[in-house]
């Protein structure tokens, strides 16, 4: 759901109140200063929101939603695995990762030679969904996913952010997922 609201702070100025992730970075990297990561053709404009479409619709459900809270959030609270929701999910995280290393293996980033907001889309879930025994075991067979990870780990703004991150611990909130948040099959 986008919702974009523009009233008076109490400053008398015009405030944006923007919903959804696609909007906010989009807004973002068109009303802010520095290098833009969207680019300016229509075609590469294109492949880039329908990367980002593909993460929002197959690559964040099927591994995170389904393998990494499976493996990763909910054993970190006590809460057993479910093992039907992670062999539903791992048919599709394979085609997802077949064709993700297929798109890298033609250049450094998911739009060949170009940086894009799609990009920093799909890396929160690379590595998040590494943390899990399935990443483990598959990430070896994806070279091109492997080198793309390595080249945006590298990145001053990634090692920065990385560098500020707290220790990992358990999401105390989603022990609230597993009633009604959780797959069922």
């Amino acid at each position: 759901m986008l919702k974009a609201t523009k009233s008076r702070s109490r400053f008398g100025s015009m405030c944006l109140r923007m919903l959804e992730t696609a909007a906010i970075v989009g807004y973002v990297d068109d009303a802010f200063d520095g290098p833009k990561l969207t680019p300016n053709d229509p075609q590469s404009r294109g492949r880039m929101n329908q990367w980002i479409s593909a993460v929002n619709g197959y690559y964040y459900p099927y591994l995170i939603y389904h393998v990494s809270h499976e493996r990763n959030v909910f054993p970190q609270l006590g809460i057993p695995s479910d093992e039907t929701v992670v062999a539903h999910a791992v048919p599709m995280v394979e085609t997802c990762l077949e064709v993700l290393d297929r798109d890298l293996s033609g250049g450094e980033f998911l739009l060949g030679s170009q940086l894009s907001l799609a990009d920093f889309f799909m890396l929160p879930i690379i590595h998040a969904f590494g943390f899990s025994p399935e990443a483990q075991r598959m990430y070896p067979r994806f070279p091109a996913i492997g080198a793309w990870r390595e080249r945006m780990e590298a990145l001053p703004t990634i090692k920065r952010f990385r560098a500020a991150q707290p220790p990992r611990a358990p999401i105390e909130h989603a022990r609230r997922w597993v009633d009604g948040h959780r797959p069922k099959y």
